[in-house]
């Protein structure tokens, strides 16, 4: 009996690295607290394990605030596409860490002749997110700092929002309106809902 240790699929596209083993009962309960645990066998596997630790999505202080009002449109659709992929890891557990300059959501712009990401105006309105964003949760949140946004994060973020006292950073914005009128609508049908932390180590428990 082996065991066949290899990266996730959702981690890379290259082909995985597949190292075999053959298990005494020490090393498989070791494994067997490893973080990746699926059955596949269509593939001809028994288990696949992954151990490394979840992966962290880069956010910069401004997005924060774009993200309660996502609704699945933006500048081109390889933009969309990419903050739909961001949006659901979120809602599925994943942690985020706050970023300096261009994050996650900004790289469809990068290669952009016209991209905004590093523009000193775009700069200014994560300093503002992040001031505001920072007297609302309670905690650091500069650059590096990693969080969980969790429904009751996500709704007390909204709560703000709509209020008007979240919104320094959307001042010349030109989604401002449309943001607004998201939040007047009591942001029906946003796609940001976040998971709770005991639900997320529920899940790692279940896998």
């Amino acid at each position: 009996m082996y065991f066949e240790i290899r990266e996730p699929p959702c981690k890379s596209d290259a082909p995985p690295q597949v190292n075999r083993l053959t298990l005494d009962p020490d090393a498989k309960r070791q494994l067997s607290r490893w973080i990746f645990v699926r059955s596949n066998v269509g593939l001809g596997l028994t288990r696949i394990y992954c151990h490394k630790p979840g992966m962290t999505i880069s956010i910069r202080p401004h997005h924060l605030l774009c993200m309660l009002t996502y609704l699945g449109k933006g500048y081109t659709p390889q933009f969309v596409v990419n903050y739909d992929k961001i949006v659901d890891r979120i809602n599925s557990g994943e942690d985020i860490k706050i970023v300096n300059g261009p994050d996650d959501i900004c790289k469809p712009m990068l290669s952009e002749a016209d991209c905004h990401c590093h523009n000193e105006n775009v700069l200014g309105r994560d300093a503002y997110a992040l001031s505001q964003i920072v007297s609302v949760m309670g905690e650091d949140a500069r650059a590096g700092h990693v969080l969980h946004l969790s429904p009751e994060r996500i709704t007390k973020l909204r709560s703000r929002f709509r209020k008007g006292t979240l919104r320094a950073a959307c001042s010349g914005c030109q989604w401002q309106e449309f943001c607004t009128s998201i939040a007047n609508n009591n942001f029906r049908h946003c796609r940001l809902t976040g998971v709770a932390r005991s639900m997320k180590s529920k899940t790692s428990d279940d896998a």
